[in-house]
């Protein structure tokens, strides 16, 4: 499906430059990701922990300042809302402290386990699925199935239905960060199992089909 493509001035997003202003962190090697999820673990900037930041905070903040800033908006949330702030900067450091020592205590044994896992029992459940799931497709809509080359595949492409490129993802997939870092120029569908039936559910993501 193609897509509306719109764009803004770079003068209009000079106020998300951070190299503009005093705040210049730069985090070192694999520590993003790793942080990354410690956060997502410890739902520590949940708007349940610092509050509406995207529909609320943000919004009457920016509405309000005179010359809005990271380091302005910095200093205006942790005024205002001191006790969210440290809620979750609180849950975020325990959280760290809990994944810090799991790691620590992952033994050689436990590397193979998982790396076994991941090889033989998810990959042949992530890719059995997917192959039934398109095949499925492809059969109600009367359609012709083709499988994807290694070249689509690094794009992310699973098959063709009619010429049509399709991606297939566990629905965990829509709050990885995956999901965040790469652009998959396809149909999504996604699916998850049934845990009473034992069913695999799968659904085309809305508005990706015409």
């Amino acid at each position: 499906m193609a897509k509306d493509v719109k764009k803004i001035s770079k003068d209009e997003l000079k106020k998300s430059n951070k190299n503009s202003y005093g705040i210049t962190y730069k985090p070192k090697k694999y520590n993003s990701a790793f942080l990354n999820t410690v956060n997502k673990d410890a739902h520590s900037s949940r708007p349940e922990t610092v509050g509406k930041l995207a529909t609320e905070i943000f919004p009457e903040y920016v509405n309000n300042a005179t010359d809005p800033t990271p380091e302005e908006w910095k200093k205006h949330y942790q005024s205002t809302h001191s006790q969210q702030y440290n809620e979750g900067l609180k849950k975020f450091k325990k959280q760290f402290e809990l994944e810090k020592n799991a790691i620590n205590n992952i033994s050689d044994e436990d590397l193979t386990e998982y790396y076994d896992d991941l090889m033989f029992n998810k990959t042949f459940a992530g890719l059995y699925v997917q192959d039934k799931i398109l095949k499925d497709i492809a059969n109600d809509k009367q359609a012709t199935y083709k499988k994807a080359s290694s070249d689509d595949e690094s794009k992310g492409i699973d098959g063709y239905i009619d010429d049509v490129p399709y991606s297939v993802k566990s629905e965990t997939y829509k709050t990885s960060a995956a999901k965040n870092t790469e652009t998959i120029n396809a149909t999504m569908i996604y699916y998850n199992e049934n845990k009473k039936t034992k069913e695999i559910e799968y659904y085309i993501e809305e508005g990706d089909e015409e």
